[in-house]
């Protein structure tokens, strides 16, 4: 089954760092079937969020903030 996780990107000064922490945490997990989404319009919350949907391709969403880190295996 696949999972599209949709990491909206927002415009902050350590962007590049956090986002690189999180796609790591995603890239150690074992799970595989996935793919990753990242919106970056620019005009707000909610609307990087509806184009995270409109992106996906999965058959379950999950939303991450781009500075969540998962944990292995989980």
């Amino acid at each position: 089954m696949k999972i599209s996780l949709i990491v909206p990107i927002y415009n902050r000064p350590d962007k590049d760092q956090v986002l690189k922490r999180c796609l790591d945490s995603i890239k150690s997990q074992t799970f595989t079937d996935y793919e990753v989404v990242m919106p970056e319009n620019g005009q707000g919350w909610s609307s990087n969020h509806d184009e995270g949907i409109r992106m996906a391709k999965g058959q379950l969403i999950k939303f991450l903030h781009m500075d969540d880190i998962i944990a292995n295996d989980t």
